[in-house]
C-alpha cells in the first residue's frame, strides 16, 4: 500500500516535470521564433537567423531642406533609385528677399537679393546588404548658383549698387537615410567641398549658410521626405 502510493506520487512528479519543461521549450521557442526572421528546428537544438533590413517599396523620394531657411531658400529635391544600392537625386533652391538679410558685411545695406541654386548627387548606399535609402552611404555631388543683388555702399555719395556672383562646387558626402514608417525620409549628411565664386561676390561672400568665398570647406545638410 504504502509502495503503490510512493509509486504514484514518483509518477504525478513525472508527468508534471515533462509539462513544466516542455512548456518551457514551446515559449522558448515561441520567442524566437518572434525575435528572429527564421528558426530552424534540429533536433536538439534550435538555429536562429538575424531579422533583416525591411523592404523599401518606394522607388523615388521627394525631400525639403527646412534649414535652409537659415540663408532664405526654399529647397526641394527629387531622388529617384537607379539600381539596388544607388541613387541620383537633383536638388533645387531659390532664395529671394528684399532689405537686410543675414549678409555679414558691415559696409552695405542690402536693397534686394535674388539666387538659384542646383545640385547634384549620387549616391551609393554601403553596407552588408545595402538598399536605396536604407542606411549609410557614400556621395559624390556637384553644385552650382547664383545670385543677382541690389545694395546701398557705405561711401560719401551712397551709391546703390547691383551686382551678380557665380559659384561652382564639387565635393563628397558621407550620410545616413532612415525610413520612418512606411513613407517618411530623413536624411543627414556631412562632407568636404571645393568652391569656386566669380562676379561680384565680395559683398555677399560670407553670407551665413550660403558663403560666397573660394575654399575647401565642410558641407552639411538634412531634409525631410515622402516616398513614392
Amino acid at each position: 500500500m504504502f509502495e503503490a502510493k510512493i509509486l504514484f506520487i514518483m509518477k504525478n512528479v513525472f508527468l508534471i516535470s515533462f509539462i513544466l519543461i516542455t512548456s518551457i521549450k514551446v515559449s522558448a521557442q515561441n520567442f524566437l521564433l518572434n525575435q528572429t526572421s527564421s528558426v530552424y528546428q534540429i533536433p536538439g537544438f534550435i538555429k536562429t537567423e538575424k531579422k533583416k533590413m525591411p523592404e523599401i517599396d518606394y522607388k523615388n523620394v521627394v525631400s525639403i531642406y527646412p534649414f535652409r531657411a537659415i540663408a532664405s531658400y526654399l529647397m526641394a529635391g527629387v531622388e529617384t533609385k537607379i539600381s539596388g544600392n544607388k541613387a541620383l537625386k537633383f536638388i533645387a533652391g531659390y532664395a529671394t528677399f528684399e532689405g537686410s538679410s543675414n549678409t555679414l558685411s558691415s559696409n552695405i545695406e542690402m536693397i534686394s537679393f535674388d539666387a538659384l541654386r542646383l545640385e547634384l548627387q549620387y549616391k551609393y548606399f554601403i553596407g552588408k546588404s545595402p538598399q536605396v535609402f536604407n542606411g549609410f552611404y557614400f556621395s559624390p555631388n556637384t553644385m552650382y548658383k547664383m545670385a543677382n543683388y541690389k545694395y546701398y555702399a557705405f561711401n560719401s555719395l551712397f551709391t546703390e549698387v547691383s551686382a551678380q556672383a557665380q559659384a561652382f562646387m564639387i565635393g563628397f558626402n558621407i550620410g545616413y537615410q532612415v525610413p520612418i514608417g512606411d513613407r517618411i525620409s530623413l536624411d543627414g549628411y556631412v562632407g568636404q567641398s571645393i568652391l569656386w565664386s566669380s562676379g561680384n561676390y565680395t559683398e555677399i561672400k560670407d553670407r551665413l549658410g550660403d558663403t560666397y568665398t573660394n575654399s575647401i570647406g565642410i558641407q552639411a545638410g538634412f531634409s525631410f521626405g515622402i516616398g513614392f
